[in-house]
């Protein structure tokens, strides 16, 4: 289901947006052949999406629970596939884009708990 646009909203964007183009209109050396008519051909379009994009989602990391059960999952796995645990985590940074176990996201949760419960380091190996 889809949200009402809302047209003020959209307006101020599109304001924004024009003021920022303006304002590196005025920034660009004046021999690279643009001229004044630039700003008369310029076409702006921002679909409802795109102005999403342009407030920010709020990306949350895993909370202090989630993330005492990730460590201790790892801790876990390390012992059975009898592996380093540095070695493990590092797999499940890899695999999901983070630069440290800690940067996971909330979303991310379940899906982190079912890899790890899935991980055959062997099998990898080979």
């Amino acid at each position: 289901m889809t949200k009402p646009v809302d047209e003020k909203l959209m307006s101020q964007v599109g304001e924004m947006v024009e003021e920022i183009l303006d304002q590196l209109e005025l920034d660009l050396p004046s021999n690279n052949g643009l001229t004044s008519s630039t700003k008369a051909t310029r076409q702006l379009a921002a679909s409802y999406q795109a102005t999403r994009c342009v407030q920010g989602r709020k990306v949350s990391t895993l909370n202090e629970n989630e993330l005492k059960s990730v460590y201790a999952l790892l801790a876990y796995v390390s012992h059975n596939e009898n592996t380093r645990q540095e070695t493990v985590q590092a797999i499940v940074e890899a695999n999901f884009g983070v630069n440290h176990i800690s940067r996971l996201q909330q979303k991310d949760y379940e899906e982190v708990i079912r890899f790890l419960v899935d991980l055959r380091i062997d099998e990898m190996r080979n």
